[in-house]
């Protein structure tokens, strides 16, 4: 029923294709909810954010078959990229507040400059 692009990654990524009256729709397996905007990347962020306790519970492989140990691997990678993405941008924050804080010691120092010129 999908468009045929989209057949593998709905079955892929839990979801259920519906098309009435000519207009393409998913269920989300996790949530059971209805998506009407049906680009994948839309697809992809609602089930980043939808109920993860109801989705795993439908979707987690026994354990020590081939398909969990690459879930545990995607899982552990996952949490890698989102410890970076955290690190990085407290260390962007770190950035502007130094570049702020020099910023302010160079207008300081063009004050003192000033009122240095004016008693001369």
């Amino acid at each position: 029923m999908p468009r045929k692009k989209s057949e593998q990654f709905y079955k892929e990524h839990g979801f259920l294709p519906r098309c009435i009256n000519g207009k393409y729709s998913a269920i989300c397996k996790g949530c059971d909810k209805e998506l009407f905007n049906t680009a994948l990347s839309r697809l992809l962020m609602h089930k980043q954010n939808c109920d993860k306790k109801n989705f795993d519970v439908r979707t987690v492989p026994k354990s020590g078959s081939l398909a969990a140990l690459k879930a545990d691997k995607v899982r552990a990678q996952i949490r890698q990229f989102q410890s970076k993405t955290q690190f990085l941008k407290t260390e962007t924050d770190n950035l502007k507040l130094e570049r702020t804080l020099a910023l302010l010691k160079i207008q300081k120092l063009r004050l003192e400059i000033d009122s240095l010129r004016a008693y001369s």
